[in-house]
């Protein structure tokens, strides 16, 4: 089984909407604020993570997820702000990344246990995501020794 997969998923990131729940007619009923852009962003994602990770099982151990959101930058937006520090948030384009990649890359988002996420601008909008998996005892990397020490 591979130890760790890279893919670029084309187009314009999409964020995680919140949920909301409610009751009516005495049944709970639970709504998401997301439209069809979002829906076709996360089968955009699951679709390139499947071709990417063409393994017959799912990760089912703690990994490592990094993602690089690329955004193109408004017309509109000064030269003085060179980074996308506006919508949308950076942790609900994390969120729906997750939620693309449970069943498709890995059991469940729960087994992320070290995230790395970046909005940048660029020419070509999309998402580059690598997952791997977390170290093993006998196994080392940077985050795992510097969470030991």
């Amino acid at each position: 089984m591979k130890l760790a997969v890279s893919f670029f998923v084309p187009g314009t990131p999409r964020p995680q909407g919140s949920k909301r729940a409610f009751v009516a007619g005495g049944r709970a009923v639970m709504t998401e604020s997301s439209g069809r852009a979002h829906k076709d962003w996360r089968a955009q994602v699951a679709h390139e993570a499947a071709e990417a990770w063409r393994e017959p099982e799912l990760i089912d151990g703690p990994v490592v997820l990094d993602v690089t959101f690329v955004l193109l930058r408004p017309k509109s937006r000064p030269k003085s702000r060179p980074m996308p520090d506006s919508a949308p948030d950076t942790s609900k384009l994390v969120r729906c990344i997750e939620d693309s990649l449970t069943g498709t890359v890995w059991r469940d988002d729960s087994l992320v246990v070290d995230l790395r996420a970046r909005k940048v601008y660029g020419e070509r909008p999309g998402a580059h995501i690598t997952v791997s998996r977390y170290p093993t005892s006998g196994e080392t990397s940077n985050t795992a020794s510097a969470v030991a020490s």
